[in-house]
């Protein structure tokens, strides 16, 4: 089986799309979530989405480490073909979780953590964690349909 994506180039005569098959990468199986997330890199990312989300273990293992594992079985082992650094084997992956901790990053300096126990942080920085970490973790998807298939 060979996966094959779609380049574009632009045709200044004509103005329309030519499509050419491109061959991505080496055939490989699907993979679960735990052997995609298993490597260092995303275990260290992982951590850090944690620890910077600071919500009660039962949110973490319930809301988010779920829709993280959902991204990595949907994303695979796919480039990220529009940045340069993550176009390579995983990059797809590997850009959705820098984005992500990146994110919460960002909002924890803007709105550093008030209460050194989750179980009381409010219900508005609860859903605002939760926004942030949802969007910048998606953020992209839609380029795989228009890259890929």
């Amino acid at each position: 089986m060979v996966i094959f994506g779609t380049k574009g180039t632009n045709n200044t005569q004509t103005q329309t799309q030519v499509k050419e098959p491109v061959l991505l990468s080496k055939p490989r199986s699907v993979q679960d979530a735990a052997s995609l997330l298993k490597p260092h890199r995303h275990q260290l990312q992982l951590e850090r989405i944690k620890e910077l989300a600071h919500v009660p273990a039962y949110y973490y293992e319930h809301f988010y480490l779920p829709a993280l594992e959902s991204v990595a079985e949907f994303v695979q082992l796919l480039p990220a073909t529009r940045m340069v650094r993550f176009n390579k084997t995983g990059g797809l992956l590997d850009f959705s979780l820098r984005r992500t901790s990146e994110t919460l990053a960002w909002y924890r300096r803007e709105n550093p953590i008030r209460q050194k126990d989750p179980e009381k942080i409010s219900q508005d920085d609860a859903h605002m964690t939760w926004a942030l970490f949802s969007a910048a973790l998606i953020l992209g998807l839609g380029y795989i349909p228009t890259q890929y298939w």
